[in-house]
């Protein structure tokens, strides 16, 4: 039986972190590694099983105690790969420099034993890293420095070929359109996202950091609030005029898409898709992006789009929460004249946009974060390992779902409300063949390599490559 190194990779929201984490798998599996990719729960009981230790697992987020003693029971190296914290975080901490806030961040985020059992932090930023060097003081040498996002590894020209056929489609059903990526969260209630905010954080950090963070953070709700109130009044303006380029308005996760479809059903030129599948294919088949500081907007700025930052000009509070540096490179949409001058140059195909955009004048000759990841995993020293030939999962019964449903605060607040922020779809269905093979298939095809790939489908969330 083969030994090799393992790598595992856990999964929270498929339809943000499939793509770019089969990507990095790829990769892995070019130099010889075996990588387990799914859900918290079926790779910490696949951890749970294995005989000897070995491999590495990815956190993303805080681990609690009990997983984190059998991470560093049955794994070499705990690393922290935090897709959370990345270049396009929104600092809602007034008069905070981006240093600050990542500081900030990661005290928020991970508790002091994580802290002092991490053996790889992975940056993101030059600012991320700066901040971690003074956290980690004394064990500066777990941080890795990586140029951007893994995410925007695919957004390199050559790994687009694997969106070619998607984007086509799109684009021959929808036609031209603007695409909309909503990062606005509350649509209804301000007061049910800080409650969500606060039941997702409980248990993280320090408890004085947490109070403080839901303070500021409570703050940046109530102004992105107020600017969904004055998008929605700006959508009703310029629906009969955008003329033959419509509006696709792409709702964030944590969006109630039913709430969206309510709002928008009055409209002839503005629609709803629900965010179910990658968003770069529908970026790449846009006609331009607009957001309100969504992390979809540093993908349009890599590839060029004509992408436009939307806020409301007359609300001074924008100064406290906007993104200077995606503004720097954006197209300025903060009121109806902005609009319809990016309106016009979008209709004339015009590149003026290009000129202002750093991102995409800098993202040519941004290394790969994959492969900083691989070429610096090789340095260490870590155990080659057998593949698990059979994984017992524990099954819960209906009856657990029913009496965990009960004791949910979804099934009490169903009776005082209509709950207004749904909670966030995960792995939806599983992870399909069909999806990790549309991926593997066309990475195959785009290297020329002729070595078959081995999967395993473990569970319905757990899959195997080699």
């Amino acid at each position: 039986m083969k030994l090799k190194k393992n790598l595992n990779l856990k999964i929270e929201i498929k339809v943000r972190e499939l793509p770019h984490k089969l990507y990095l798998s790829w990769e892995a599996i070019k130099r010889n590694y075996r990588v387990y990719l799914g859900n918290k729960s079926d790779i910490f009981q696949l951890i749970d099983q294995k005989k000897n230790k070995g491999g590495v697992f990815f956190a993303k987020g805080q681990i609690q105690d009990k997983a984190l003693n059998l991470i560093k029971k049955k794994c070499d190296k705990f690393a922290i790969f935090d897709e959370e914290m990345n270049r396009s975080m929104q600092n809602y901490l007034q008069n905070t420099s981006m240093l600050n806030f990542y500081k900030h961040m990661i005290n928020l985020r991970y508790n002091k034993i994580n802290r002092k059992s991490v053996d790889k932090f992975y940056c993101f930023n030059k600012d991320i890293f700066k901040s971690a060097k003074i956290i980690f003081n004394k064990k500066k040498n777990i941080l890795i420095p990586l140029m951007g996002h893994p995410k925007e590894d695919l957004l390199k020209k050559k790994n687009l070929k694997v969106l070619k056929k998607h984007k086509k489609k799109i684009k021959k059903y929808y036609g031209d359109f603007i695409l909309f990526n909503s990062d606005f969260y509350s649509l209804k209630d301000p007061k049910r996202e800080i409650d969500s905010y606060s039941k997702i954080m409980e248990g993280t950090g320090d408890k004085k950091i947490l109070n403080y963070d839901n303070k500021q953070y409570f703050k940046m709700i109530i102004y992105k609030h107020k600017t969904f109130k004055y998008f929605i009044k700006f959508l009703e303006e310029i629906d009969e005029n955008l003329g033959s380029i419509k509006m696709m308005i792409r709702p964030h996760p944590r969006e109630n898409i039913d709430d969206w479809k309510k709002i928008t059903n009055k409209f002839k030129n503005i629609y709803v898709v629900a965010p179910i599948d990658d968003v770069t294919s529908y970026i790449l088949a846009s006609k331009g992006v607009m957001h309100n500081g969504c992390s979809t907007g540093i993908s349009s700025l890599l590839l060029g789009k004509s992408t436009a930052y939307f806020y409301e000009k007359s609300n001074s509070s924008y100064k406290d929460f906007i993104q200077n540096d995606m503004l720097k490179s954006s197209i300025e949409v903060g009121n109806i004249r902005d609009f319809y001058k990016w309106l016009t140059s979008l209709e004339k195909n015009s590149n003026n946009h290009v000129k202002k955009n750093d991102y995409y004048k800098n993202f040519k000759k941004q290394e790969l974060s994959c492969k900083i990841i691989l070429d610096d995993l090789n340095k260490d020293a870590i155990n080659r390992e057998s593949k698990i030939e059979t994984l017992k999962v524990i099954k819960r019964s209906k009856f657990f779902y029913v009496i965990k449903y009960l004791l949910s605060t979804k099934f009490l607040n169903f009776f005082k409300e209509p709950i207004t922020i749904d909670p966030q779809i995960k792995i939806q269905n599983g992870i399909k063949k069909k999806e990790r093979k549309k991926y593997l298939r066309e990475f195959k095809k785009i290297n020329g390599l002729k070595k078959k790939i081995e999967v395993r489908q473990l569970t319905e969330n757990l899959i195997e490559l080699s």
